[in-house]
């Protein structure tokens, strides 16, 4: 009865929070743009797209969920696209001509290779991440990837590009990092997250229980923890049994462990990728360094070669974000820039949303979305 009462309590404060946030959203939104978009205003005059190259904590900010005087958001107002420093705009950036291929990797089998021998601690090569039990992730299944997957693959392919897709058992970090030459167009619908440095890793030298692995046995590595490249994440088939084998003290090796993390994003070669999307969460996350940019996915993906990445500021719909990604690259079959698809998919996205569900519907479904580009735009 006890747990019952609690759950249903929890579930009422979870209700009001959200009634609360529905109420004060505009004014929050609002007190945004003001702070940081009103005072540019006559400098951006007319101008119909916004490149922001922003630092710190501005980083990890939606500025199209801004909302100006007149109520409209600033992504239905601006197409507005990001930079990491203002000089990516002046690297080569000419679209791909020929002949396109895209590779898709969707709704992996998070709990594959359960039955596979796994490398101790002590004798794994490299170094490996460390984390106690209350930093390790939930990963359920996400019936919305394969949807996703099925629908961008008959899109893409009606439009003449050469698609391989990776789900299930075969959506394996190995099959990724043995691309070559890589595909024009690269998209991942699955989880993405940061985990959490381990303080009492960050902190001491040795940690009784820590999965650490420098390549000498007796030696810790206590600074891996605190590596925001190493934290940053795709989740691919069998993480969560390398989640249940770090909880038992077990090393994975870690080339194949179900995790992509940020740093082996960047030590592919990515270098014929035009496009990258990340339809996962929070995938524009992790740590804002002053005057360095993002330490996480974007510089990952960046540092291999991309030109153009779409990535999440938060949370996205399993279901809804099908709906916009077969949008999007609809737009991009028409022959759209990606960063003019997504302006536009964002845009009907807002305006439609916020009609039938209200604003803050509108905002949580379509504003996590943004561009990050690395080159000339048209």
């Amino acid at each position: 009865v006890d747990e019952i009462r609690y759950k249903n309590e929890d579930a009422a404060f979870k209700a009001a929070r959200l009634a609360e946030l529905e109420k004060s959203l505009p004014a929050r939104l609002r007190c945004l743009f003001d702070l940081v978009l009103a005072p540019l205003q006559s400098a951006i005059g007319d101008a119909g797209r916004l490149i922001i190259s922003p630092d710190g904590k501005l980083s990890q900010l939606s500025f199209a969920a801004m909302q100006m005087a007149d109520g409209s958001l600033a992504g239905e107002r601006w197409e507005i696209d990001y930079v990491s420093t203002c000089r990516d705009l002046l690297a080569d950036a000419a679209p791909p001509v020929g002949a396109k291929s895209m590779l898709i990797v969707a709704n992996p089998d998070f709990a594959a290779g359960g039955g596979v021998t796994l490398a101790s601690s002590r004798s794994a090569r490299g170094l490996a991440l460390a984390f106690d039990r209350t930093t390790l992730p939930e990963l359920g299944e996400l019936p919305g990837t394969r949807d996703e997957m099925n629908a961008v693959r008959d899109l893409v392919a009606a439009q003449g590009v050469s698609v391989t897709t990776l789900s299930g058992a075969e959506a394996r970090e190995g099959k990724i990092s043995s691309l070559s030459p890589s595909p024009t167009w690269l998209h991942f619908a699955t989880h993405g997250f940061v985990l959490p440095p381990n303080a009492s890793i960050r902190h001491a030298p040795r940690a009784e229980g820590a999965l650490i692995s420098t390549g000498e046995p007796g030696k810790a590595a206590p600074a891996l923890a605190d590596n925001p490249m190493q934290r940053s994440m795709l989740a691919l088939a069998g993480a969560n049994t390398t989640f249940a084998r770090w909880a038992a003290g077990e090393l994975p090796p870690g080339e194949d462990d179900g995790l992509l993390s940020a740093e082996e994003i960047a030590a592919l070669d990515l270098g014929h990728t035009w496009l990258a999307v990340l339809s996962a969460c929070e995938t524009a996350a992790g740590e804002p360094l002053a005057g360095e940019g993002v330490m996480g996915m974007r510089r990952g993906f960046f540092l291999a070669g991309v030109r153009h990445l779409v990535m999440t500021f938060w949370s996205i719909d399993d279901e809804r974000t099908v709906e916009l990604m077969k949008n999007f690259y609809g737009a991009l079959g028409q022959g759209a820039h990606p960063a003019a698809a997504l302006h536009r998919v964002q845009r009907e996205a807002l305006i439609h949303w916020r009609k039938e569900q209200g604003l803050q519907s509108a905002v949580y479904l379509a504003c996590p979305f943004a561009l990050s580009t690395s080159g000339r735009l048209p």
